[in-house]
């Protein structure tokens, strides 16, 4: 499984709106602010190699305008489509994702008698909003959808018709939470209600008219406006549709820098270390840092990254005074703007010519002894306070020393082989 240096990219993107029909794509490699607007369903496609976070604006579709076979009364304008805003992180470091964007059609208007007309529910992972209710004939305007997501908000309501006008639609979702005189108008005797004014960025009025006697209402405005209700008479007259919804996807952060490996390996003077990135984006180096207790690090060394690619890149340093003993090294990859993250940690075991390492020097249970001499070695364990605990002999270069058993505190370890003695406190744990 690939380790991923994560990366919060703060680039102005040089695109505008995508707006591609039913699919859409960020651009590669991604960039903030990349965005893709969609008024029918479709695919939003993040390339392979990159994760991105998005912000998500979702708004269902209106309803449609009432109906009913009565020709002597208006009709009740659609309700307005809800609408929702969420965050949501897609990981496509491995391949590339295609995620489902669904946007809820308007409601169909109609003049005879049957069902109401709802919008449909527009949807992006977990991020929906319900379409606006029908209206219904002149007792009332259909009711606004709802939005489930953070941010979310009803569309408003259409109103009733009255006499010989036609209700106006309500006004799709707020925008960013705020709220313009959703609801629609009612008739006024022969004169048709104003539709619902929502806020979608630009004051659009989202929902339809209502009607005048003897004319249709309108359709509702998108996204998500509800159509208005139809006036008196049949010579023709209908009600407004409702709007279709919509989605919007804008990238907010994206994280490039994808490391396929990190690893080491211990030479007769040295310790070389290796790694590869799959991709990079705005990657100025790593800076190599190193420490003795796996807790504190310091720089040892720095590579130059490659800026932006998406071809596999290898890297090589070497370590040439590393400590006896477990060295743990870890990356910390830098971009030009000064963000930074850091690798996983890697621990490699380096042994001088002769040298007797003991480790690790905190411990549960088990203790490593390594030793480059020849022939037997004595290996015995003190307490703090002096007394001999445990004490073994063994031949070779290494030995693994169980301590499980005795009381935790801190030891003294002697090793003694033929040329030399060693010494190394260790804590029980």
């Amino acid at each position: 499984m690939k380790t991923k240096i994560s990366t919060l990219v703060l680039l102005m993107a040089l695109f505008g709106t995508y707006a591609f029909g039913q699919d859409c794509a960020t651009s590669t490699p991604p960039l903030v602010n990349d965005v893709c607007t969609f008024n029918t369903s479709g695919n939003f496609t993040v390339p392979a190699g990159y994760s991105v976070t998005v912000s998500v604006q979702v708004w269902g579709g209106g309803g449609g305008g009432g109906s009913d076979s009565n020709a002597n009364s208006g009709r009740g304008g659609g309700g307005g489509g809800g609408y929702s805003t969420s965050v949501h992180t897609i990981d496509a470091s491995m391949m590339q994702v295609s995620t489902s964007v669904v946007v809820g059609a308007g409601g169909t208007p109609s003049i005879a008698d049957g069902p109401t007309h709802n919008g449909g529910t527009s949807s992006f992972l977990t991020s929906s909003a319900t379409g606006g209710v029908g209206g219904t004939g002149n007792v009332g305007g259909g009711a606004g959808g709802m939005g489930n997501a953070r941010d979310g908000g009803s569309g408003g309501s259409g109103s009733s018709g009255n006499n010989s006008g036609g209700g106006g639609g309500g006004g799709s979702g707020p925008y960013m939470g705020i709220v313009t005189n959703m609801n629609g108008g009612n008739a006024s005797g022969a004169t048709g209600g104003a539709g619902g004014q929502g806020n979608d960025g630009s004051d659009l009025q989202n929902g339809g008219n209502g009607g005048n006697n003897g004319a249709s209402g309108l359709v509702g405005q998108s996204p998500g406006g509800g159509g208005g209700g139809r006036g008196t008479g049949t010579g023709g007259s209908a009600s407004g549709a409702g709007a279709p919804g919509r989605v919007i996807v804008t990238v907010t952060a994206v994280t490039p820098v994808e490391l396929l490996s990190f690893s080491g390996k211990a030479t007769p003077k040295a310790i070389q270390l290796n790694w590869e990135t799959a991709t990079e984006l705005n990657n100025e180096k790593f800076e190599i840092e190193r420490s003795a207790d796996g807790r504190t690090f310091s720089m040892i060394g720095e590579e130059r990254g490659q800026g932006t690619t998406q071809q596999t890149q290898a890297y090589q340093f070497t370590d040439q005074a590393p400590v006896a003993g477990l060295n743990y090294y870890r990356l910390k990859q830098m971009d030009y703007d000064g963000q930074f993250t850091y690798s996983s940690v890697t621990a490699i075991t380096f042994t001088r010519k002769g040298a007797i390492n003991v480790y690790p020097t905190a411990t549960n249970g088990m203790i490593n002894i390594v030793t480059e001499d020849e022939g037997s070695s004595l290996v015995k364990v003190f307490h703090i306070n002096g007394s001999l605990m445990k004490q073994q002999t063994f031949d070779g270069n290494s030995l693994p020393l169980d301590i499980s058993s005795l009381p935790n505190g801190t030891y003294l370890i002697v090793v003694e082989t033929s040329s030399q003695t060693y010494q190394e406190r260790i804590f029980k744990y």
